[in-house]
Formats: structure tokens, sequence, C-alpha cells
């Protein structure tokens, strides 16, 4: 790039920020006695000389583009974790969540074992269904071109595109010995958020949301209709895992269960425009009847919403265990050149007001980017809680019947019941697609497996063949910390005296990694039948195999069929 386009990037640049600044001065306040409006077009100016200076003298040539996107991501790290700036590359899953549909071909992918994975049957209708590609399979090549290097996102950005516009991808496939090859024509993929709906035990519904994508509300909606032609006269509403989505469809999920006019979230930020009170706009599809709410620590944004309202306004019962903490609102800015700024601009509070948000997301202190009053209630926590150790400093509010909840730490459940939880040994096997790899392998040498199949000494037996076969090994959080200890006293004259206690050490720990399999042979067994039966009979197969093994499902079925006790829960004077 000559010097005449660089000295016209930088005039644009600051023009924007000049443009930029314009704008803020209806916003902000001033601080300290400070002209605020004065500083920002001082730092502006510096900004921009800055840029000038090193892109015309630096020794090295400067790329502007690349050098822009550094000095853009230095500031956002200033800020919260949500405050991404997003190149036109970065934007698809943007995309999707605000319209709901994209161009490709209906499957989803992860990596395992180093190649994109498709994890999950097909969407119905879809190219991926209607050609044949199944669950596990890996795909190997997309155009004639290897995905080894590729990762999820790269990998998906090839196979999206242009609905009527074709793509050629290779797969491996378990029990096929030579790759296959489909060529498809990409389609307009509608995305679905609800992954499971049913009956579950005799009048109890259940209904699976995995993302608050644009049309979230009106497949809940449906889902509830349904259910109720079916004879739902109980609903669980399981939101674990489900990371969020649009503030719209929040409101539009947690509309399907209040009467007309209730309070569902208030948004409150530095700008007028993003202090905003949300209420249900429509006669409930659920009326008053009997509702459980499950959460857990993936259970954020929209899904604290929607369960915060739930809970705030008794509802309902929240079961599982506290919410992520994710609390704050982001606007998203189109920039122009195909990018956008996504802006936390406000917080979320629920109807009580409690804010939803963790305390410690926003960086403060002397060193911080903000003002030091800027935060004062996260101050004044801190100061209570340094000078009365031993009380809880977080708020305490109310809920409609007077019950105790608390902010600070996401939506605390009303009973809190932990789901199966992952040692060393578990973990490692999740991470390592051990389950997965071993469901797709076994499916395929044994064809004549059925949906009732159990898992018994025979097919254990297969999985432990498997982990020798693939040479599984993993390395306990205790071993880890032993070799780091080792590592640094081998630098030590007295090494030797270290020497023999270290072996024993180790002895122990490897004779209890023998015993892993053992120890854990029940999580093993529930995470095999899922697996398997997802592979036999898709998602719907896949949760119901989870039914019998979930012990917060099976709480909140206790509850739902004991009248009594779900009637206390809600009348309850505090939540503990």
């Amino acid at each position: 790039m000559n010097k005449r386009n660089y000295l016209i990037l930088i005039l644009v640049l600051i023009l924007a920020m000049a443009t930029l600044g314009s704008q803020l001065i209806n916003y902000v306040d001033a601080r300290n006695n400070k002209d605020y409006y004065y500083e920002i077009k001082q730092n502006q100016t510096l900004f921009g000389r800055i840029f000038e200076e090193i892109s015309l003298r630096y020794v090295e040539t400067i790329e502007p583009s690349k050098f822009i996107r550094a000095g853009i991501d230095g500031m956002l790290d200033e800020l919260d974790p949500y405050t991404v700036y997003i190149e036109k590359d970065d934007s698809d899953e943007l995309q999707i969540m605000t319209k709901g549909k994209y161009g490709g071909l209906g499957m989803r992918i992860i990596k395992r074992e180093g190649y994109p994975t498709v994890i999950e049957p097909p969407m119905s209708d879809t190219p991926a269904e209607i050609a044949g590609i199944r669950e596990g399979d890996q795909i190997i090549e997309i155009n004639g071109q290897s995905t080894k290097e590729l990762s999820v996102s790269e990998t998906a950005k090839h196979l999206r595109g242009k609905p009527g516009t074709k793509v050629t991808i290779t797969v491996q496939r378990a029990g096929e010995p030579e790759p296959v090859e489909f060529h498809l024509i990409r389609a307009l993929i509608e995305v679905k958020d609800i992954t499971y709906r049913g009956i579950v035990n005799d009048s109890i519904g259940y209904i699976q949301l995995s993302h608050f994508s644009k049309d979230a509300g009106n497949e809940v909606r449906q889902a509830i209709e349904a259910l109720k032609r079916d004879g739902m006269k109980k609903l669980i509403f399981d939101l674990r895992g489900n990371p969020g989505g649009l503030l719209e469809s929040a409101v539009a999920v947690t509309d399907n269960f209040l009467d007309k006019g209730e309070p569902i979230v208030t948004t409150k930020g530095r700008i007028k425009s993003a202090n905003q009170e949300f209420l249900s706009e429509n006669i409930s599809s659920w009326g008053k009847e009997p509702l459980i709410v499950l959460v857990d620590g993936a259970s954020a944004s929209a899904a604290e919403i929607t369960s915060g309202a739930i809970q705030d306004l008794d509802r309902g019962v929240i079961i599982g265990t506290p919410t992520f903490g994710k609390g704050l609102v982001q606007t998203v800015i189109h920039l122009g050149n195909e990018a956008d700024l996504k802006l936390t601009t406000a917080k979320y509070y629920t109807p009580s007001g409690r804010l939803i948000q963790k305390i410690d997301a926003v960086k403060k202190g002397k060193e911080s980017v903000f003002f030091a009053e800027a935060d004062s209630s996260a101050v004044m926590a801190k100061n209570e809680e340094k000078n009365n150790p031993e009380k809880d400093p977080k708020k305490a509010f109310s809920t409609r019947k007077k019950r105790v909840v608390y902010e600070g730490n996401g939506i605390t459940p009303d009973i809190v019941v932990k789901g199966i939880e992952y040692n060393d040994y578990l973990t490692a096997l999740e991470r390592k697609s051990m389950f997965f790899g071993f469901a797709v392998q076994y499916c395929a040498e044994h064809p004549e497996l059925k949906l009732d199949f159990d898992v018994n000494y025979n097919v254990l037996k297969a999985f432990q063949n498997y982990l020798e076969e693939k040479k599984f090994d993993y390395k306990p959080t205790g071993l880890v910390y032993l070799e780091k200890f080792e590592e640094s006293v081998k630098k030590e004259e007295s090494y030797t005296d270290y020497k023999k206690p270290i072996e024993s050490i180790k002895k122990v720990i490897e004779n209890k990694k023998q015993e892993a399999f053992n120890q854990n042979v029940d999580v093993i067994k529930s995470r095999l039948k899922t697996e398997i039966a997802a592979k036999l009979g898709g998602t719907k197969a896949k949760v119901e195999a989870s039914f019998r093994e979930d012990p917060v499902l099976l709480k909140a079925i206790e509850i739902l069929t004991n009248n009594l006790q779900y009637s206390f829960i809600l009348n309850e004077q505090s939540l503990n």
C-alpha cells in the first residue's frame, strides 16, 4: 500500500471516530469535573496520530487492517468478555441467531479424532438427511480439499453458502472400507431451538430448549399446544446447557407462561434508550398449570431471563444448579464494510430487581479503564464482605409471595440438585470422544441392535477393548501436580531424597487409574446407553435414554407428582 492510501485510511479512521464522538456527546456524562467529550476528542486525535506515525515510519511495513484490528482487540480486552468486533467471516453464527435460518446442508459438526464429524442425525428434510449423511460420519474432504487442518468454524464456512449452490463432501464412515462421496445442493435451513418434546410420565410433559433464536417463542407455544393435545397436565421446561440468545426471544418464550401484562425483564444502561421494561403481551399458553424449569451452570443470558422471571413471579419451581450469571445486554452496531460491533449497552434485571450478572464480569480497580465510582454496588459489596466476613454480601430480594432470593450468582434454583458429576477419568473419556467413537463403531458392527438394547457385560467388555485399541490414557489431576513438583525439584541437589517417594506415589496413582473403569461403571453404562441410542434413533432416542439416569429430571417428576410439595415450595417464605 502506498503513502497516499495510508493517509486516506488514516483520514477515514479519524473521521469515523469523530462521527462516533459527535454521537456520544448526547449520551455521555461528565466525571470528576472533566469535560468528558473534550477528553474523547483529544484521545481520538492521539490514537490517529500514533497509527499514522507507526504506519509510515516503523522499520517494518505494517499491514493497516491487521494493525487496526490489534488496536481494536486491545481496547475491547479492557471491557467485558461479550463486547466483540465481528468481521464478515465471523458473523455467520450471529446471522443464524438473529434470522433463524442460513444457507447450508442441515447438519451439526464438531472435531473428533482430527476431523470434523457429524455428531447428531441431520435435520429432517435437509440436503444432508436426504442424501443419507449419518451421525458419526467424518468429513475428510470438501470440494476435494482436506479438512484435516480445518477448525469447526472453517469447515462450517465451506459447507454453508447460497441456497442452490453445489458442494461435494467426502466422508469416512464406520464399517465402510472406502470413503463415500456426496454431491449436495445447499438449501435454506431453518434453525429449530427445541431439541425434544414429549410426555415423560403419565401427564407430565417435557420440553428441551437448546437456544433462544429468532422463532423460539413460537416453537415453545406450538410445543405446548401439541403436548396439551397429547394429555399434558404438568410441564418440565429444560433450559440446562442453554447458552441463551436474543432478548426478544427470551421475552417471547417467557410470555408463554405468564398472564398478559406481567413483568419479564428490565434493562438499564447509561443511555436513555437502553432503559426498558419488557412485559408479557399475550394470553399464557400454559395458564397457571404446574411448571418446573431445569437449569445448570451452562444456562445463561436469555435462559436466566426466563428462569428468573418465573422464579420472581412464583410461577413455577426452579430445579438444578446455579446458572452462569450472564446479565449483560449486547447491541449489534453495524459499522459498514461488512463488520459489526457487538457492544454491551445495559444490564438485565429480573422482576424483583435482581441483577442477573455476576459481579466480577467487568475489570475494576485503579488499573481499569473505568471511573473509580462506576460500579459502587460492587465496591459496597466488597467492603461489606471485608467488614463482615461471615455475612453473605449478596443483596436480598423478594419474590411476589415474599420468598427471599439473592443476586450476584445468576439464578439460584429453589431446589439445588446436581447432575452426574464427572471426575478426571470420565472427563477424559468425553474429551477424547471415547463414548461417541465406540457407539459409532459398535452400531456399525451390530446392525441387529434395537432401541430396547441393554448395556450388558458384553457391551462393557467391547468398550474396554475399544479403549485398549485406541490406546486411551489420561492424567489424573494429582499426577499433573506431582509431575510439576518433580520437574522443579530435579534442579536441586537433594533430588535423590525426593525420587523414591515420588515413584511410590506414582505407583499408587497408576493403581487407581487401573481401578477407574470399575469405579465409574454406572456412569459409563449410562453414557453408552445414550450414545448408542442416539446412533439407533437420533436425538429423540438419546434424550429418552437419559431419563432414567437423570437425577435432576427425576427430582422434577417427583415434585410434580406431589401437589402438596409443589405448592409448599412456591409458598415457602425463604429460599436458601
